[in-house]
């Protein structure tokens, strides 16, 4: 069975056992079982149905910001600026360029400059953004359905450049992901 093939068979999963779900597109819940296989591992972290609307925001206008949310598991504040695509292919040039969107929608949103975003992601952001603070870290995660034992990218994003550096690989897990923390 081909990773993409699987990762619709964890999708049909989500769906039972998240029913609101079953009304959503693959791509919403791929986001949702990333978002749930990377960051709500542990049975001591409770996730609910209505959490997935809050941390979500995949639409029109979302400036490659699929996942907006705070790291359960860090122990200072971490937000997460994630980009999912579930697709049966994917180019190096697609996911760098969704690498891309997400940091300058980071430096976008940092600087005041909200008028291509849509309501929803512009106000999880400020809430998230002003919730934490003084020790906020930004991680930039992309999730991919393509490609069975493949390496990940993880590229390091230096804020004041707008550039990408320090180009590490790794093995995939259940969501191939690529994580940036500065």
């Amino acid at each position: 069975m081909n990773t993409y093939d699987y990762i619709k068979e964890k999708i049909n999963g989500m769906k039972a056992q998240y029913p609101p779900l079953r009304y959503k597109t693959y791509d919403y819940i791929f986001s949702a079982l990333c978002i749930k296989a990377n960051f709500y591992k542990s049975p001591a972290l409770v996730l609910h149905e209505e959490d997935f609307a809050e941390m979500i925001a995949d639409g029109r206008a979302d400036g490659g910001a699929d996942i907006l949310l705070t790291d359960p598991n860090s122990e200072g504040s971490d937000l997460v600026i994630g980009q999912s695509k579930f697709y049966k292919t994917i180019s190096s040039e697609q996911v760098i360029n969704a690498m891309y969107k997400m940091a300058d929608f980071y430096n976008d949103m940092t600087a005041g400059h909200y008028e291509r975003f849509n309501e929803q992601v512009r106000s999880r952001f400020h809430k998230l953004y002003d919730e934490l603070g003084n020790e906020l870290k930004v991680h930039f995660v992309f999730y991919k359905t393509h490609g069975i034992n493949l390496l990940s990218l993880n590229l390091r994003y230096h804020i004041n450049s707008g550039k990408f550096f320090n180009c590490q690989w790794w093995p995939n897990e259940l969501c191939a992901s690529q994580k940036r923390t500065h």
